[in-house]
């Protein structure tokens, strides 16, 4: 990325795009904490506006905060900020999905022509995470810290057991999968690059236990990867490029352990959970044209239920 990029602190540097009024974007990972900084900026800075939804109002100088991950239309709600906003309004984006900048729709937009400066803010290392578990689990500060890889959200969770549990027990809670789930798909899509800037991933490898064990075990175990253009890699073999709904249904699959309900289907390519709008004959077709796309992996139809991603 040619555009400027900031180490300094978050404060300081929020601080320091408001007095020059330019447009800026803070880049970063779920769970790291970055919303709970924003809102404690925001407590000392009461003129500022945080816009969360569109529609909202413009002030001189605003924070917009709205997840990018599974969301296609954050990009042109931002735009259309953009284009709303006068001379002397000026917007942070928070982009908590660091693949959206390698998107087309990203690389076309408005935004991405009037953002000038980036603020990259990640997991914590291993002194930051000491100092924020202080000494609440002082004994505890290793395992917590090779279980989570700094990441804020899985600190905390954590540091509300009263005991660590193993990592098996840790990966087959459901309260933990469901807030790793956007942790995951994340990962799934975005350039190692980017994680190693967000310190998500250290020497090519995820550091959160973990996420690791998530992405390894308990979810499918595949090696499917979707490249930057499009084109599909399973286990190292590249093959056909797909639709960028295509994408969004096999991203889904895989963070669902390979399954695929057939509401979903309807409301990832049609905008609508309620599948029966639409006939079994489209949705399998959607399905069935993904599946001849791929080499090494197929998917299944489940009857009167769903799709299954499988081995071929």
């Amino acid at each position: 990325m040619n555009k400027k990029e900031s180490n300094i602190g978050l404060k300081k540097w929020l601080d320091e795009q408001n007095k020059k009024k330019v447009n800026g974007a803070m880049v970063t990972f779920p769970g790291c904490g970055l919303t709970f900084r924003i809102s404690k900026y925001l407590e000392q800075n009461n003129e500022i506006s945080l816009i969360t939804k569109a529609g909202e109002e413009l002030k001189e100088f605003n924070i917009v905060l709205m997840s990018f991950v599974g969301n296609n239309l954050v990009l042109k709600t931002v735009d259309d900020y953009l284009r709303m906003a006068g001379t002397n309004q000026k917007i942070m984006v928070v982009i908590d999905d660091p693949e959206v900048l390698d998107s087309e729709e990203y690389k076309n937009s408005l935004m991405s022509s009037r953002i000038y400066e980036y603020y990259w803010h990640g997991a914590f290392d291993e002194k930051a995470t000491e100092e924020m578990i202080g000494e609440f689990k002082k004994t505890e500060i290793d395992d917590i810290y090779k279980l989570s890889g700094g990441i804020g959200r899985l600190v905390k969770y954590l540091c509300l057991k009263k005991t660590i549990p193993s990592t098996k027990e840790l990966v087959e809670d459901p309260a933990l999968q469901s807030i790793c789930r956007p942790m995951l798909e994340v990962i799934k899509k975005s350039s190692t690059n980017y994680l190693e800037r967000l310190k998500i991933i250290e020497r090519g490898i995820v550091k959160s236990e973990i996420l690791r064990k998530l992405l390894t075990e308990i979810w499918l175990p595949t090696s499917i990867k979707i490249e930057n253009d499009l084109t599909l890699n399973e286990d190292c073999k590249k093959g056909e490029k797909i639709s960028r709904v295509e994408k969004d249904i096999l991203n889904e699959m895989l963070l669902n352990n390979g399954y695929l309900t057939r509401e979903r289907v309807a409301a990832i390519k049609w905008g609508s959970e309620n599948f029966t709008e639409f006939s079994d004959q489209a949705i399998n077709k959607t399905m069935r044209r993904l599946s001849t796309k791929m080499r090494v992996y197929k998917i299944e139809t489940i009857w009167k239920t769903g799709f299954k991603l499988t081995k071929k």
